[in-house]
């Protein structure tokens, strides 16, 4: 799998790309049982969390810093500061937000209208495109 690194501009702020891997694309007939998963303009605010049915959850921390963790081990994060919300967006892009509403992360997954974002038990977090196939995951499972 080929790993994502890629800079996106936006005006003079850089957003990096996710440090995680293009996901393998074979079709599934959806995700494991007991995922928790987020579509088309859900938001995860700051001290919020999107949790399994096993307590594998993802966190937008105080700091801005979102953490995929299970069992108190954190899996995989995103190693930002400052963001106030993620949101999946009905393009398919997963993106921290700041205040100000700059986005200082970004999955790079736009042009994938209606794409899941799914944390799922098995400690992975992957966001699904139509047909179920995975664009991308954080391969933590």
């Amino acid at each position: 799998m080929k790993r994502f690194a890629r800079t996106l501009g936006i005006a003079i702020l850089a957003i990096p790309a996710l440090t995680g891997t293009a996901a393998q694309a074979s079709p599934l007939n959806g995700p494991p049982p007991g995922s928790s998963c987020h579509n088309n303009g859900e938001t995860l605010h700051n001290g919020n969390i999107w949790e399994t049915t096993n307590g594998v959850h993802i966190e937008l921390q105080t700091d801005g810093n979102l953490v995929l963790s299970w069992n108190s081990r954190v899996l995989y994060a995103t190693g930002t500061r400052f963001a106030n919300r993620a949101t999946i967006q009905g393009d398919g892009n997963f993106v921290e937000y700041a205040p100000n509403g700059n986005p200082v992360w970004a999955s790079g997954t736009s042009g994938n209208a209606g794409a899941l974002l799914c944390v799922q038990p098995d400690g992975n977090l992957v966001i699904y495109g139509g047909g179920w196939f995975p664009i991308w995951a954080t391969n933590t499972h």
